[in-house]
């Protein structure tokens, strides 16, 4: 297991901006909820708002910061921000339908919060394309809603049961709340990510030292290069070509191996002192070779590490 806190922080801060903003937003906005449907109507609009702010700003933490891409950024804002829109609308509509038949039970709202969450966690997935971080982070998000949202709650009624302006109680209890909320849902994604993924690639040096990449396991290929697009990315090594190698993955037998396409490449030990292949020396790439979490593979001028589980060797 290896914890990205790069991407931990990211994640829990631009979450929480999400809800801060939302709530900015939620605090000038007039609605009427004297009626069944005005309830209903600023529950949906509520929803939209704290749904649209979070999955939208989470969208752009990969363009904007991992794979440095106006493109990404911009798919990741619009994708998180329309199904985090509708997680945020379906999630509030649960909590107040259970909230309103379990007798105001506070762990009602929290649940739909966690539905919410659950939502967000899919348009991670469709962002990243990959099934396996679509599920970590359903995962993430659904107990990162539940505990957000039950801290949320909680507060809500600590607030308005004290407080003889209600307005205020109001006010302070709803921006504390969403602020929780959306910290926990950036940070449980983030973590649970990192906690269930079964292969991963560490830099250990570039522009993106120290950062991490999940391997989805129930991918086949991986493309390493310098495009933005490529499934592991070099930035700004310009010794690093467009397609530089492709890592072939077989599920059944938990082998992996590295396809030379348009550049070389040096495989180290853990240590980084003995050279276990080269693709040049050898005259390209093709051969296989056994593997262990921890060896070094070279592209350009850039180092990255394999992790994975230790039951599970790869094959290079």
């Amino acid at each position: 297991m290896k914890i990205d806190y790069t991407r931990l922080y990211l994640s829990a801060s631009f979450a929480g901006l999400g809800a801060f903003l939302s709530w900015i937003i939620i605090s000038i906005v007039d609605y009427d909820v004297s009626t069944e449907d005005g309830l209903r109507q600023k529950t949906m609009l509520f929803g939209l708002i704290i749904g649209g702010f979070i999955g939208g700003l989470t969208g752009t933490i990969d363009g904007l910061f991992l794979n440095y891409s106006k493109d990404r950024a911009l798919n990741g804002l619009m994708m998180g921000g329309v199904i985090g829109s509708i997680g945020g609308v379906a999630g509030l509509l649960i909590a107040e339908s259970l909230f309103q038949s379990l007798e105001n039970e506070v762990w009602s709202r929290a649940f739909g919060w966690g539905c919410f969450g659950i939502l967000l966690g899919v348009s991670k997935g469709i962002i990243n394309k990959s099934q396996e971080i679509g599920t970590f982070c359903c995962i993430g998000g659904f107990l990162g809603g539940m505990i957000g949202g039950g801290a949320y709650e909680t507060l809500s009624s600590y607030f308005l049961g004290g407080s003889e302006d209600r307005a205020l109680a109001f006010s302070l209890s709803s921006a504390t709340g969403l602020l929780l909320l959306g910290v926990s849902l950036g940070s449980f994604m983030a973590l649970l990510e990192d906690v269930l993924r079964k292969g991963w690639i560490t830099y250990l040096d570039g522009f993106l030292e120290g950062q991490t990449r999940t391997l989805d396991s129930t991918k086949g290929e991986f493309i390493l290069g310098s495009l933005d697009s490529s499934d592991i990315y070099f930035h700004e090594d310009t010794s690093v070509k467009n397609f530089h190698a492709k890592l072939l993955y077989n599920n059944i037998d938990k082998t992996m191996q590295i396809v030379k396409m348009n550049g070389d490449f040096i495989v180290f030990n853990e240590d980084a002192i003995e050279v276990k292949y080269d693709s040049s020396a050898e005259g390209g790439g093709g051969l296989s070779f056994s593997v262990v979490s921890g060896d070094i593979l070279k592209l350009g001028d850039t180092r990255i590490q394999l992790g994975f589980e230790e039951e599970k060797r790869w094959t290079i």
